[in-house]
């Protein structure tokens, strides 16, 4: 099973994450905990003051509405000629260190360097671990090509080049003049295959992000490249667990369509645009059922702060292309937006309590419906991720910075032995991988709870953010 190192970026959560998780690593100036309760709470002041209703009229941002474009043909789908078994052998991790350099590591045997050209940005590993796709960035952010190489670092080709990419048509909603560059926004192999989906964001001069909502194939070995959906036909998309339905999402609706680009199911779901307070467009995530029979979705209030009372709607959706059914609600915290379990047999969420500029949280759990919500504990906490039991989950603190395991409907939670720390993203039921955020470098380690982690690799000290991806038998 393929799990992927995901980094939220709404915004207010990630001014309280990047404080508190992401801390300096320079030797000089690592915050005392003191420190850290001081950068929370000067960044929580700040983000619910910038984020107050103005008084002279609404402060909503809305995501642009764009104009969908005919449906254009339907190329065949790429085949490689290199079929490959579903899962690898043994635990396999590719990463990315503070130096801008792509490493891979197999359980039982040592990290091995891949590519030192110190401008990797992305990575991402085939199902069954045998190639490493990555994203090298120009210094100024504006050129980007995709790479991929095998795990054992040999065969490394260019699949889309800068000018590849700069060629890709852009949204009817943008001007060519206005795009300085372009790149993959959102990317997933094709489950059980070489093929790699992927939608595209343009670069512009200044501030802004904008997702094309288009649909690229690109086989990892041959590099032979495929546009699937143009500019304005899809958004984000998830790929059923047998590879056969798409779900494609945009800030306005949800829709499906088989991986063969026919049958197309428009607008199963439909909901207001959700403001995220700044430039960023809120998509929502569905998660397909583990046999694919149906999707489940959150889908949270369009105004968190405009309408404090407003609740998060949890739907279910079928696959037949019949309407999504509301099942039940949620009162979330403002840009906290709820986790399914992997079985969306359970929902994890952060419900505020008290005043805000408290910023005190209560981390509860609920039954799929929203039925049967019990609080697990109360303070300064964020939900991180769950186990591959739907049982077992990690949360963050972030006054401290220090991350702690637990189990639905016991009592008590166990820290991990170090912090700070970050991105904890589960092997199986009981191990998990981490990056301790530590000094004078940080570390890709594992753990297995109750028992103290071990490092698989030291990071490096440059000024590139660490991330790595991994796959399991």
């Amino acid at each position: 099973m393929r799990r992927l190192l995901k980094i939220c970026l709404a915004v207010c959560i990630l001014s309280l994450s990047v404080l508190a998780c992401t801390l300096p690593l320079n030797d000089d100036n690592s915050p005392t905990p003191e420190n850290i309760d001081d950068m929370v709470a000067t960044a929580a002041a700040a983000t619910l003051t910038a984020m107050a209703p103005d008084p002279h009229g609404d402060v909503t941002i809305e995501a642009p509405t764009p104009t969908v474009p005919e449906p254009t043909s339907i190329p065949d789908p790429i085949m490689t000629e290199e079929p490959g078994p579903l899962t690898p052998a043994e635990l396999r991790v590719s990463f990315i260190d503070k130096n801008g350099n792509l490493w891979t590591w197999a359980e039982g045997g040592s990290p091995a360097l891949i590519v030192n050209t110190g401008d990797i940005n992305t990575v991402q590993l085939s199902p069954d671990g045998e190639w490493v796709v990555f994203e090298r960035i120009s210094a100024d952010y504006i050129e980007t090509s995709l790479w991929a190489i095998r795990f054992n670092g040999s065969e490394e080709h260019l699949l889309i080049s800068h000018a590849d990419f700069m060629s890709m048509p852009l949204h009817p909603d943008i001007s060519a003049d206005s795009v300085v560059g372009l790149s993959p926004y959102f990317t997933k192999f094709v489950p059980g295959t070489y093929t790699l989906a992927f939608n595209t964001s343009p670069q512009f001069e200044g501030p802004g992000l904008f997702i094309n909502n288009d649909l690229w194939l690109v086989d990892v070995i041959s590099g032979a490249r495929r546009p699937l959906l143009a500019p304005g036909q899809a958004g984000n998309f998830y790929y059923s667990p047998d590879s056969s339905q798409i779900v494609l999402v945009t800030p306005t609706e949800i829709s499906l369509i088989n991986s063969d680009g026919s049958n197309r199911r428009n607008s199963v779901l439909m909901y207001s645009p959700v403001s995220t307070y700044s430039e960023y467009a809120y998509y929502a995530e569905p998660l397909w059922s583990p046999d694919g029979s149906f999707l489940r979705v959150l889908i949270p209030p369009q105004d968190f702060l405009g309408d404090p009372g407003a609740t998060t709607q949890i739907y279910q959706i079928p696959i037949d292309g019949s309407p999504a059914s509301l099942l039940g609600n949620l009162p979330t915290a403002p840009l906290r937006y709820g986790d399914f379990s992997p079985n969306l047999n359970r929902i994890a969420y952060v419900q505020q309590v008290g005043d805000p500029a408290d910023n005190l949280y209560s981390l509860n759990f609920a039954n799929f419906d929203g039925s049967g919500s019990a609080e697990f504990t109360r303070g300064s906490f964020a939900f991180e991720s769950w186990s591959t039991d739907s049982n077992h989950f990690a949360f963050i603190d972030l006054s401290s910075a220090s991350i702690s395991t637990g189990e639905v409907g016991s009592v008590g939670s166990l820290a991990l032995d170090v912090s700070p720390a970050t991105g904890v993203n589960w092997i199986s039921a009981d191990r998990y991988l981490f990056i301790y955020q530590g000094l004078p470098e940080p570390q890709l380690r594992m753990g297995t709870i109750g028992l103290a982690s071990t490092s698989i690799a030291n990071l490096g000290s440059g000024d590139k953010f660490p991330q790595y991806d991994f796959v399991t038998p």
